[in-house]
């Protein structure tokens, strides 16, 4: 279903997002990048992973309108 979709979709999303968060945090420790360095992907991270959450969310309410629609 559609509904189905959509969550499948975020939680791809929260999986990447997470894993690359690991990763920064692993860089840091390794002494590969600063602290600093690593909060600044996390805010650039969510950044970008809320845009695709929003466009996840209007995609899913534009079928939904167009399935109602049939």
């Amino acid at each position: 279903t559609l509904y189905k979709k959509l969550e499948e979709t975020k939680i791809a999303l929260r999986q990447v997002r997470d894993k690359i968060k690991n990763l920064a945090a692993q860089a840091e420790n390794d002494k590969e990048i600063t602290e600093d360095i690593k909060y600044t992907i996390y805010k650039q991270l969510d950044e970008e992973i809320g845009k695709y959450n929003d466009m996840v969310k209007v995609l899913g309410e534009e079928k939904e309108k167009e399935i109602m629609s049939i």
